[in-house]
């Protein structure tokens, strides 16, 4: 499992994408850090099916010191 963790400027982040991407994702329930700014929750993805990373092509984009259960997904919007 991991975290997704969303971040916008303070005011930007739409409660509405923080559940379309739940939702799509299959995660648990959203945990607001601050209202309309930071948002995360445990995504349904495990190690061997997690997709490729959307900022980078390379394979190996989580350092081998970082194990898959403590890893974590930041987007900044």
């Amino acid at each position: 499992m991991f975290t997704a963790t969303l971040i916008a400027p303070r005011g930007a982040l739409d409660p509405a994408l923080v559940e379309a991407l739940r939702n799509a994702w299959g995660g648990g329930d959203a945990l607001w850090l601050s209202p309309d700014e930071a948002a995360e929750a445990t995504i349904g993805i495990t190690a061997q099916a997690r997709p490729e990373p959307m900022m980078n092509s390379t394979k190996n984009s989580v350092p081998p010191s970082t194990s898959a259960a403590s890893a974590s997904a930041l987007i900044a919007l």
